[in-house]
C-alpha cells in the first residue's frame, strides 16, 4: 500500500486535475514550461477536462496524510468524432488519464489510483478502459503493464507518439 487515501474526484478538484493533466500530457521539462507559460491549455487537451463531472465522467484522487492531493486518475467517454488521442474505434470505452505529482512517484500511488478507477469503471458497467501513452515514458509503461493493460496499436497514422493500451475489466 502506498500510504495514501483514495477518494472520488469532484468538480472542486478541477484545478488539481488540470495540474495532473500537465504532468501526464508532457513528459519533458521544455514541453511543460511551454504549456505553463500560456494561461490556456492547448485545444487538443481541453477535451480531457472541460466541463468535468458531466455524465460519464469518473475519477479518483490520492491524498497524503495531510489530505493534500498527490495524484489523480480519471476517465471520460468521448463522442465518436471527439475521442481522445489515437483512440478512435472504440465506442463506449472510457479513456483514462492518470498522473502523480513528481515528488510522490515511485511509491505505488499510481497503482492504487488505477486499481480504484478500474473498480469504479467495472461498477459503472464498463468492460474495458483505454489509454494513450508516450512510448518513451518507461515508468508509465511498466505501471500499465503490471496493472494488466495490453497493447492495442501505435498511433502511427496521427503523430506516431502514442501507444494505445487496453485493460479488460
Amino acid at each position: 500500500m502506498s500510504g495514501v487515501t483514495i477518494r472520488d474526484a469532484t468538480a472542486a478538484d478541477l484545478p488539481f486535475l488540470w495540474d495532473m493533466l500537465f504532468e501526464s500530457a508532457f513528459t519533458t521539462d521544455e514541453a511543460r514550461a511551454a504549456w505553463r507559460s500560456d494561461p490556456q491549455p492547448p485545444q487538443e487537451l481541453r477535451k480531457y477536462l472541460d466541463g468535468y463531472s458531466r455524465s460519464g465522467d469518473a475519477g479518483v484522487i490520492a491524498e497524503n496524510e495531510e489530505r493534500k492531493p498527490v495524484g489523480a486518475c480519471w476517465y471520460r467517454i468521448f463522442a465518436a468524432h471527439d475521442r481522445g488521442d489515437g483512440i478512435l474505434a472504440h465506442a463506449n470505452v472510457p479513456e483514462l488519464a492518470i498522473a502523480v505529482a513528481p515528488e510522490h512517484r515511485g511509491r505505488g500511488i499510481g497503482r492504487d489510483l488505477l486499481e480504484a478507477l478500474a473498480r469504479r469503471a467495472k461498477d459503472d458497467g464498463y468492460r474495458r478502459l483505454m489509454l494513450s501513452v508516450d512510448p518513451k515514458n518507461a515508468p508509465a509503461l511498466r505501471l500499465y503493464e503490471r496493472a494488466g493493460f495490453t497493447y492495442i496499436y501505435t498511433d502511427d497514422d496521427a503523430r506516431g507518439t502514442s501507444l494505445i493500451m487496453r485493460l479488460d475489466l
